[in-house]
């Protein structure tokens, strides 16, 4: 028997001697027959429920009380609320959701959302790492020849699923080379380890130590593009590009260099010193490689006494063979694909199959791929999107007096004859003579 229960009960005896002593008996009773029953209340009290209740439900509570609006939040995850000058509010509405980008798409194994390589624009750092893109030194180099198609080249192959190219033509191996092989590195594109990288510099083409400079740097087993196509008439085209700078540069001034970056004293000597050297070895080669232009096009080719003007660029450059045995030197014969820009315009089809096969891709390009754009007089991209080159490109020629035309149409002759010696391939352009 408990303590409580033996003195419950001795109380009880002694309440019958006397009233006050009753009083306090029929309390014991009532103490010892609902004892359970109070316990069971004290559990059940409401104070005890509040604190029992979890934080987000006596929150909720509250909020109704005070008729305020209400936000039930999900099972199993926190509930946070926001407050404004010490006053609940409403949460704020959920974000939309991002789409995920698609990974199985026809694109799947791109680095670019676009294959269009004048508008390229990463896709995720998460999606490239999974594609496995990163920055590396070209496969493929486009080095000329200057106005003979390269724009147009680069431009169709950047549609082949396969080859990634630079979309700025960035000049590191003949006036950017001080900037060092970090900085070309950097301003490459992004590639999957299928793709080829390409770059198109055509002023390469005549720069006699950049041959030297690519076998170093980047891989004697690197491809080599050269487009070249009718001297005649890729002169004149010259000349009216350099013409229209010209004119624009009067009224624009000089363009912003958008790749060079701001550079230190340090810098701007070792730029210079490059610059010493580089006009040393155009010197010591008998190179000319800036044009000289006069206020037409047959004052800047022939000069006062008849003679074709060898040391102008806009003739010089046309001087092919002179400058592919230069890059033979470096570069075995099977590791250089020279390409017939004439034919190239009539049909690009066969010039980019042709290409494919050199370069090691899948087969891509068909006719499907390509209209003729009556107005501009040239090919475009029809699928997989409709793209055409600007309208900069294919700029109308001037008419040119037939004497200047014949007169470098004979200075050309010789250098066009050894060309196909060289190559062991004939060009378009030389059906004009029986012997070609």
């Amino acid at each position: 028997m408990s303590a409580f229960t033996y003195n419950a009960r001795k109380l009880c005896r002694l309440g019958k001697k006397t009233r006050p002593i009753l009083v306090m008996t029929t309390v014991c009773l009532f103490l010892l027959v609902f004892k359970k029953s109070l316990l069971k209340l004290q559990n059940d009290s409401p104070q005890q429920q509040v604190v029992q209740k979890p934080i987000h439900e006596r929150k909720l509570q509250e909020l109704k009380a005070a008729d305020q609006p209400v936000v039930t939040a999900p099972k199993n995850t926190s509930f946070h609320f926001q407050r404004t000058n010490n006053k609940l509010n409403k949460p704020k509405s959920k974000p939309v959701k991002k789409l995920k980008e698609p990974d199985d798409d026809q694109n799947a194994n791109q680095c670019y959302q676009m294959r269009d390589c004048s508008r390229m624009k990463p896709v995720s750092p998460k999606l490239r790492k999974k594609r496995g893109c990163e920055k590396r030194l070209p496969d493929t180099l486009i080095v000329g020849v200057k106005k003979a198609g390269t724009s147009a080249l680069k431009s169709f192959l950047c549609f082949h699923p396969d080859v990634i190219a630079s979309h700025f033509e960035l000049h590191y191996f003949d006036v950017r080379y001080f900037l060092g092989i970090e900085w070309y590195l950097d301003n490459l594109p992004y590639a999957t380890p299928k793709q080829k990288v390409m770059e198109k510099t055509p002023k390469y083409f005549i720069y006699p130590d950049v041959p030297r400079k690519i076998c170093d740097d980047i891989s004697p087993s690197v491809k080599i593009i050269i487009i070249v196509r009718d001297p005649v008439t890729r002169a004149i085209s010259d000349y009216v590009h350099e013409d229209e700078s010209r004119e624009r540069m009067k009224v624009e001034g000089q363009r912003k260099d958008r790749l060079t970056p701001s550079l230190s004293p340090e810098m701007e000597a070792i730029r210079n010193i490059h610059r010493r050297i580089d006009k040393q070895n155009i010197e010591r080669a008998g190179l000319n490689i800036f044009p000289k232009l006069g206020e037409t096009f047959e004052d800047s080719v022939v000069d006062a006494n008849g003679d074709v003007v060898r040391t102008n660029a806009i003739v010089d450059s046309g001087i092919y063979v002179v400058h592919i045995l230069r890059w033979l030197e470096y570069f075995p014969r099977n590791q250089i694909l020279i390409i017939d820009g004439d034919a190239f315009i009539k049909d690009p089809v066969p010039v980019l199959q042709q290409v494919e096969n050199f370069i090691g891709v899948s087969s891509y390009f068909s006719r499907d791929n390509f209209y003729f754009d009556e107005e501009k007089h040239f090919y475009c991209v029809s699928k997989p999107e409709k793209s055409c080159m600007p309208k900069v490109k294919g700029r109308k020629h001037p008419n040119i007096d037939p004497k200047v035309l014949k007169k470098l149409r004979e200075f050309y002759k010789p250098y066009d004859k050894w060309l196909v010696e060289v190559t062991g391939q004939n060009y378009t352009w030389m059906k004009y003579d029986k012997e070609f």
